[in-house]
């Protein structure tokens, strides 16, 4: 298949753009598939992919999750990142995004039971392409 053809990983667009958004820099660049154990962080991970428009395009649904040490952190720093999602356009790395929508109301408190640790999260999904576009 011709590389132009090839529709790039999502997840480090994803990534990317939100650790290099000065929007919301409270994360201070802790932005990643995994959750980075200096708070405030953000995880990104990658759930499931909505039915596309063929090879040309991908339409991946992400969990975006605002982790801290306190709630009105966690809760702020999600919703700047959920208030500027459909604003998500453009080169980022090898792909182009087209579109970016958010899939879920939110963001909604999910404190962590086991440590006690504050997490707002959302689902959000966008359209992905080859990049050059």
């Amino acid at each position: 298949m011709r590389p132009e053809f090839v529709i790039p990983r999502p997840t480090p667009a994803v990534v990317s753009w939100i650790k290099n958004n000065p929007a919301f820099s409270a994360h201070g660049g802790r932005v990643g598939t995994s959750l980075n154990q200096t708070l405030p962080a953000v995880r990104v991970t990658l759930l499931y992919y909505l039915a596309s428009g063929g090879r040309w395009e991908r339409h991946p649904v992400f969990q975006i999750e605002a982790w801290a040490t306190n709630e009105a952190q966690a809760d702020t720093l999600a919703t700047d990142i959920a208030n500027h999602w459909p604003d998500f356009r453009g080169n980022v790395g090898q792909a182009y995004i087209s579109g970016a929508w958010l899939h879920s109301d939110g963001p909604i408190p999910m404190p962590d039971q086991s440590t006690n640790l504050f997490r707002y999260q959302f689902e959000a999904a966008l359209s992905i392409h080859a990049g050059g576009m």
